[in-house]
């Protein structure tokens, strides 16, 4: 009588099926096994926050503004779960608390504002729209507040002007329009 022999941890095994623990593997991209050997979905890019790979998806967000006036600063950031939901998330919360004051009021220290410095997010979470923020601080907390939500990001390019235009197209301001005839 011939044994059966178990097939050799490399050989091709049953589709959709990891060969030496036999669970079903995902066909969704890398994967590494977690706990007790379960096969998890690990992100292509590191976190901006501690520089690894992280379970899951990461969400993407632009973190800019503008020192001195005229002078646009812009960063691309990627959040694993935790550090979004440990950094990001309660700043999110808190400017929502603050609803239509938020503008009047420092995000930090709560202080009243006459001049506000504006820092702006365009948070792009996995699998949801788009989401804009406009976080007012006071000149004191502006420098600490902008750095720690840009940690760890990537400098982008200044587009070259305020209003959005890319670099070699035409203004969208109004003398530039002033030019066109409809």
């Amino acid at each position: 009588m011939y044994k059966v022999r178990p097939p050799h941890p490399l050989a091709p095994s049953e589709r959709g099926r990891h060969p030496s623990t036999d669970r079903v593997v995902p066909s969704w991209g890398v994967v590494s096994l977690g706990e007790e050997g379960t096969p998890v979905r690990m992100s292509q890019f590191p976190c901006c926050r501690h520089g690894k790979k992280a379970d899951g998806k990461l969400a993407n967000g632009y973190v800019s503004w503008y020192w001195p006036e005229d002078t646009r600063w812009c960063f691309y950031t990627r959040w694993c779960t935790d550090c979004f939901m440990e950094d990001i998330l309660p700043i999110i919360g808190h400017h929502k608390e603050l609803g239509e004051t938020s503008e009047a009021f420092c995000l930090v220290c709560s202080e009243p504002v006459e001049s506000a410095q504006q820092t702006f997010l365009t948070l792009y979470p996995p699998k949801q729209e788009q989401k804009d923020y406009a976080f007012s601080t006071c000149n004191g907390c502006f420098e600490e507040f902008r750095n720690n939500l840009a940690r760890g990001g990537k400098v982008v390019k200044d587009r070259g002007a305020r209003d959005g235009a890319q670099n070699g197209a035409p203004s969208t301001t109004e003398s530039a329009w002033a030019q066109v005839e409809l």
